[in-house]
């Protein structure tokens, strides 16, 4: 009875795991918001392959970025052409936040606790907002 009891408990657990990591792509439209310590960023996934991002820095002002993404499904990645890029590798603002653009960027898409994260082992990823 507890050798049945474990492996169900077992299945469901695996089963739970799938469930978080896959991401549907028609659920990766919205708006995501990562947020920092000096502003937020504010991302928009549209439908065409387009991003709208809003960088807004405390005492600083906003940003505007466009540009183009697509969705890997097979390595659950987001490919990003012309994304703003505000924090340095150590959580602060970068300087030239207000016009350093990354070209390329790939950055992993996954779904933690019903919730859709990117980049989510940044120390500050991109959270979908509720739609």
């Amino acid at each position: 009875m507890i050798r049945a009891l474990s492996l169900i408990v077992l299945t469901l657990c695996f089963g739970f795991m799938l469930a978080c990591t896959h991401v549907n792509p028609d659920r990766l439209y919205g708006t995501y918001i990562a947020t920092y310590p000096f502003g937020t960023d504010t991302l928009m996934l549209k439908r065409d392959g387009h991003f709208n991002e809003k960088i807004e820095v405390t005492g600083e002002g906003a940003q505007s970025f466009n540009g183009t993404w697509r969705y890997s499904q097979k390595d659950s990645s987001v490919e990003f052409h012309g994304l703003g890029s505000v924090a340095d590798g150590f959580g602060h603002l970068k300087k030239d936040w207000r016009t350093d653009v990354m070209e390329n960027s790939f950055q992993a898409v996954e779904r933690s606790w019903f919730k859709l994260v990117i980049n989510s082992g940044a120390p500050f990823p991109y959270i979908k907002q509720s739609t």
